[in-house]
């Protein structure tokens, strides 16, 4: 009977030791999969920061753009009303002009005295010399706000295509997530490690207990005589 239990205790501790090893040999297996889980995230993190960096750059760059289409439309608004200044100037002088010319006219505008045919030549020259300059520089601010209207346009179409880039990019929050994944992942993989490590002497503990068991071997036999003999 003594060996009977003896028997028994070596085969409890034999299942627990082939269990242990067992589970080993499945966390060995299971290792380069989660080894590589950890990896894919890790470098999905790296991923995520790149974006992020990449998308700080690009608002940067968009609120840099938002100031200069700012400040071109304050200086293109400016411009819109020196050149509307010019064309009531030009409309009056026009208008000087057309009086000038009318025969009906005896007396200078400006200063009083009798309108000479001298006085009125001389008087439309100047007006016209002085149209011929207001033209020409309200012709200079529209062509250059119709540039600086272009570049606006181009601006705001830029804005656009980085406003678009930047909605397809990562988050604080995506970069937040991903790094609990890989903190999640990292523990997965340091517990299958320790079931690794702790299990590490196991096989030879089996190597033992299945030697030590196979003196067992004939137990059996030897039960079945004895009963025998008893019986008889």
């Amino acid at each position: 009977t003594s060996d009977v239990s003896l028997r028994n205790g070596v085969l409890q501790r034999l299942m627990v030791a082939k269990s242990v090893v067992a589970k080993r040999t499945a966390a060995i297996a299971r290792l380069p999969e989660f080894q590589e889980r950890v990896d894919k995230e890790t470098e999905h993190m790296t991923e995520v920061r790149a974006e992020i960096r990449k998308a700080t750059g690009l608002h940067q760059r968009l609120a840099e753009l938002r100031l200069e289409v700012e400040e071109r439309r304050e200086g293109t608004d400016a411009r819109q009303q020196a050149q509307a200044g010019l064309l009531a100037n030009i409309v009056a002088m026009n208008e000087q002009q057309a009086f000038l010319l009318d025969d009906a006219v005896v007396s200078c505008p400006t200063c009083g005295s009798a309108l000479t045919a001298a006085h009125r030549d001389e008087l439309l020259a100047r007006n016209g010399k002085t149209l011929e300059e207001w033209s020409v520089a309200r012709e200079s601010l529209l062509a250059h706000i119709q540039r600086q209207l272009d570049l606006i346009a181009g601006l705001q179409k830029l804005q656009g295509e980085i406003q678009d880039e930047v909605v397809g990019l990562s988050t604080a929050r995506d970069l937040v997530r991903v790094q609990n994944n890989v903190m999640a992942r990292g523990k997965e993989l340091a517990a299958l490690q320790e079931d690794i490590a702790g299990a590490a002497g196991e096989a030879d503990v089996v190597a033992e207990l299945e030697e030590e068991y196979a003196t067992f071997g004939d137990l059996d036999n030897k039960l079945a005589h004895f009963q025998g003999v008893c019986s008889g």
